[in-house]
């Protein structure tokens, strides 16, 4: 008995050592879990991190863009001689995007030729970029007759329009919180623009100031109609194609540049490219208005990439509050009870279409 407690005492420091040394082992398990499990935490924070940095980034400049196109646009129609062709203008910011968009081929390991080589593709290029090419000179021809604050809450029909066509062109169904908002849209814009015009009644305006008011509506209202079109067409040939973003947008700055030169032949602005020269009339503000447009068809690819509707809703709403209170300010608009009202209306219409308020309204359903 002696014996084998002696025995039994004799093994006890060799069971205690291997339960130590398994105690150690389940120790050190644990804490390299534990540092993993913290890696892993870190990782996913500076993740989070990092988009939220490149979606602040993104709202950023897209809103500074929205609110300088209509800010630019108007001022380059109305400073200097204002008699420069804006179909020069949409010829030189599509062979600015046409540059770019080709280094980013070249970059991304694509042919040049490639882009070029299927005809059928390049046939469907040339439907949006005719549509794109009108639009942007009608862009130059409404600010010449609107402020640059109902300019840009009005062009926001092109919600609208886009939708319209989205269930036109591509069978897309729409729930009932979209189409309230696209009716709050159209009651938004309809306030704003009645407030424009009491306003030029009010303060003794021609009867000239009236029609040019009008005339303004009825080309952006055409403005929307042809970007809701343009914008669907585009998705659907991207969606239903092999053809890059990049490809893509070089065929539309190709096809845009021989549009709008075939829009300068048969034309008389023709006539006057050849007797004072194809920059005539332009300035500083026509140069940033040039670039500034061309800037913001590729910010689209970014945006793509980088964010989401909710982004691009928060960067409509900045601009239009942005755009107005410079034109408060700046360029001396009258504002009004029902043009805040109004333009409160299609910030928020636009918040709800983009699905801001989707999570709060399905737990009330």
């Amino acid at each position: 008995m002696q014996q084998r407690g002696a025995k039994t005492r004799a093994t006890s420091p060799g069971k205690a050592e291997s339960v130590k040394s398994a105690s150690g082992k389940d120790d050190s398990a644990e804490s390299s879990k534990a540092k993993s499990g913290c890696k892993g935490k870190d990782a996913k924070k500076e993740t989070a991190d990092n988009t939220w940095i490149m979606k602040a980034i993104a709202l950023a400049v897209l809103s500074v863009q929205h609110c300088a196109v209509g800010l630019i646009t108007r001022k380059s129609r109305t400073t200097g001689t204002g008699e420069f062709l804006p179909q020069t203008g949409v010829i030189c910011q599509e062979i600015l995007k046409l540059i770019f968009c080709l280094a980013c081929v070249v970059y991304t390991g694509e042919s040049v030729v490639s882009v070029f080589s299927n005809p059928r593709e390049l046939l469907r290029a040339s439907v949006p970029a005719v549509l794109y090419l009108v639009q942007n000179n009608l862009q130059y021809v409404a600010l010449g007759y609107l402020d640059p604050a109902t300019y840009v809450v009005t062009y926001q029909l092109k919600i609208l329009s886009t939708a319209v066509m989205s269930v036109l062109l591509l069978k897309r169904e729409l729930s009932l919180t979209k189409w309230i908002a696209l009716v709050l849209l159209v009651i938004g814009v309809s306030t704003v623009q009645l407030s424009a015009l009491s306003t030029s009644s009010d303060s003794g305006s021609s009867k000239g100031a009236f029609s040019q008011q009008f005339l303004g509506l009825v080309v952006v209202l055409t403005t929307c109609v042809l970007s809701g079109l343009a914008g669907v067409y585009t998705e659907k040939i991207l969606k239903m194609s092999s053809v890059s973003l990049w490809a893509r947008n070089v065929q539309l700055a190709v096809f845009s540049i021989v549009a709008g030169i075939v829009g300068l032949a048969i034309t008389d602005e023709l006539t006057q490219v050849r007797e004072h020269g194809f920059l005539q009339g332009y300035n500083s503000w026509v140069f940033a208005s040039v670039v500034n447009n061309s800037f913001g068809g590729l910010l689209i690819a970014v945006i793509i990439k980088y964010a989401d509707n909710i982004i691009k809703n928060f960067a409509t709403a900045i601009s239009i509050v942005l755009t107005t209170a410079i034109s408060i300010y700046g360029l001396g608009l009258a504002f009004t009870i029902s043009f805040g009202l109004g333009v409160a209306i299609v910030c928020f219409s636009s918040f709800l279409y983009g699905g801001a308020f989707d999570s709060y309204i399905g737990s009330l359903v």
